[in-house]
């Protein structure tokens, strides 16, 4: 058997990885992580700031529709700024607006506070909504005045 021979049958012989195949594979990993992971912390940050701008929307829609309804029913609600919030597992409002704990789950309400500005005649002018967190969102959004040159 010749020298070659043999050194194919010993590297037949041999299962596994060599100790530099595993370095190479890990450094590989560690390099694709350190692209990835900036990327993906944006996402979930972009991510959270959809998901409270969607939240602010969806409780201006509900606290326009609780007001319209009260509009229907003859009760005027105006020129006041509303905080609502989960107290002891109960949706509540300061002041009080009877009724609003049918239009939010109070499960979804754990951690936030939500503040509406009523202006005259159930005139809805603005929806904050600020989660315990941090993270905040006000609806309709904010826009920068706009000069004309």
């Amino acid at each position: 058997m010749t020298f070659m021979q043999k050194l194919r049958k010993s590297a037949k012989e041999k299962k596994g990885f060599t100790l530099i195949e595993l370095i190479i594979v890990i450094a590989i990993i560690a390099i694709l992580i350190a692209l990835i992971a900036p990327n993906l912390v944006k996402f979930l940050s972009t991510a959270r700031k959809t998901s409270v701008d969607a939240n602010a929307k969806t409780a201006y829609t509900s606290i326009q529709t609780y007001l319209t309804e009260q509009e229907t029913a003859g009760t005027t609600i105006g020129n006041n700024t509303y905080v609502i919030k989960v107290t002891g597992g109960v949706v509540a409002a300061t002041p009080v607006l009877k009724g609003i704990d049918g239009y939010f789950n109070a499960k979804e309400l754990d951690k936030v506070t939500i503040t509406a500005e009523v202006g005259k005649n159930n005139t809805l002018t603005k929806v904050t909504w600020d989660v315990a967190g941090g993270n905040s969102a006000t609806y309709p959004k904010e826009t920068e005045p706009t000069t004309t040159p």
